[in-house]
C-alpha cells in the first residue's frame, strides 16, 4: 500500500485481482524504486502461479515486470549497483525441485529472470530466524544469509562471480 503522508490518501501499490493476483515483500531499493514479488493464475482454484518481479517508481508506475521461470525466491534483494539481485530460492528452470535449498543469484533480462544457484543454504525454514533472507554486502562482492543448518541459526558469506 502506498500512503500519501501530506493527503492520508491509502491506495494499493499494484492494482489486483482479487483471489487471481497478490504482491508482497516489497521494498525500496538504493534509488529510491520499489521492487515486488507478485504472481497470478487464471482461476480462484487453480495452484499454478506465475511469478514475477515488478519495480516501480516512487509513484507507481511500473518500470520493469520480470517473469521467473519457474517458483520465485521467498525473499529477495537488489544489489548495491541495482543490477543484480539475490534471493533465497533458485529455480532456473521450472522443474528444478531443490531450488528452495539454494540461494539464487537474479539477472532481469527483457521480460525474464534468469536464474542461477549461487550456493546451497540448507535451512529448516522452521523459525523466522533460520529464513536465509539473503542481502548483498555494501560493495556487492559477497551474499551474506542465515542458515540453521548446522543445527543453530549463523551467519555465512558467499562470494558472488563477476
Amino acid at each position: 500500500m502506498i500512503v500519501k503522508v501530506d493527503t492520508h490518501e491509502v491506495y494499493p501499490l499494484l492494482e489486483q485481482k482479487r483471489y487471481l493476483e497478490r504482491t508482497g515483500h516489497e521494498y525500496f531499493t538504493k534509488s529510491g524504486n520499489i521492487v515486488s514479488q507478485y504472481s497470478v493464475r487464471e482461476t480462484p482454484s487453480s495452484q499454478n502461479w506465475v511469478y514475477y518481479d515488478v519495480i516501480l517508481s516512487p509513484d507507481g508506475t511500473i518500470l520493469g515486470k520480470f517473469r521467473y521461470p519457474g517458483p520465485s525466491p521467498t525473499h529477495i534483494q537488489t544489489s548495491p549497483k541495482e543490477d543484480i539481485f539475490v534471493g533465497d530460492g533458485a529455480y532456473p528452470v521450472t522443474n528444478f525441485k531443490d531450488g528452495g535449498d539454494y540461494i539464487g543469484i537474479i539477472k532481469h533480462r527483457d521480460d525474464v529472470c534468469e536464474v542461477k544457484p549461487l550456493c546451497h543454504h540448507g535451512s529448516s525454514w522452521l523459525t523466522q530466524e533460520s529464513h536465509p533472507h539473503p542481502i548483498f554486502t555494501p560493495d556487492g562482492k559477497h551474499v551474506i544469509f542465515t542458515s540453521d543448518r548446522e543445527g543453530n541459526c549463523n551467519v555465512y558469506l558467499a562470494p558472488v562471480a563477476d
